[in-house]
């Protein structure tokens, strides 16, 4: 493993929306990791933004370039 690792985030305006998304992330990503993060100091503040305004966030931490083209 060379290291790589990237964060790739999906912004939706209605839950329902964010669960398909999310379900076809765990059908077709299956080395991605994907989840909700509330960590301090871990979010963006775009996301921080999007989640205090009602939007859903999803973000899927990637392993290769592979995963990241899949899951975007």
């Amino acid at each position: 493993m060379d290291g790589y690792r990237h964060h790739v985030s999906g912004f939706f305006a209605h839950r329902e929306e964010a669960q398909s998304a999310l379900s076809r992330l765990i059908g077709t990503a299956a080395g991605a990791q994907t989840g909700v993060e509330h960590k301090d100091g871990w979010l963006s503040d775009l996301i921080r933004d999007a989640i205090a305004s009602g939007q859903i966030v999803l973000v899927a931490q990637t392993l290769t370039k592979q995963e990241t083209a899949i899951v975007r």
